[in-house]
């Protein structure tokens, strides 16, 4: 969703996470670091590391999460 934002209620639990962007721009802030993805880039990252996400366009995003190991 355009304008979406995490910021206020950071994530932060165990495992690993990788994602990628399949369409959109989307923010990805890992402890205060950002990191903007767009389609065809991906990320992976440590889940105890602070995390949260932005979809700074005037699209929605599309993308795919995995976490391991699963946390839900």
């Amino acid at each position: 969703m355009p304008g979406h934002d995490t910021s206020a209620t950071p994530f932060r639990h165990n495992g690993e996470e990788f994602g990628i962007v399949l369409s959109g721009v989307k923010d990805v802030d890992l402890d205060g670091v950002r990191h903007r993805l767009e389609a065809g880039d991906s990320i992976t990252y440590s889940c105890s590391t602070p995390h949260w996400y932005v979809n700074p366009g005037d699209e929605p995003a599309t993308s795919i999460w995995v976490i391991t190991p699963p946390s839900w």
